[in-house]
């Protein structure tokens, strides 16, 4: 864990659904009172678009690296890939 590091290339989606995304959030945000389960599905959907990220994590000590996407703040990833030798 000591040496590894994480380059986060981007934001997931494009702006017209982190727009969407922002709206749903706010929507269930409003009606979290009216409509309670609709709310809280917006809400969660809402959370789901505006954090998804992408990125490469290297781990030097094991010489590998995977590229990952993050929802939620949880990162899910492809296989630890061989970092080729000099």
């Amino acid at each position: 864990m000591g040496n590894k590091f994480d380059i986060k290339s981007g934001l997931l989606f494009p702006w017209y659904f982190l727009l969407l995304g922002g709206a749903m959030l706010v929507i269930g945000l409003v009606s979290i009172f009216t409509k309670p389960i609709l709310a809280i599905v917006l809400i969660i959907f809402g959370l789901f678009v505006l954090t998804g990220r992408s990125g490469i994590e290297f781990n030097l000590d094991n010489r590998k690296y995977r590229s990952y996407y993050s929802f939620l703040f949880r990162s899910m990833g492809n296989g630890n890939h061989s970092i080729p030798s000099k």
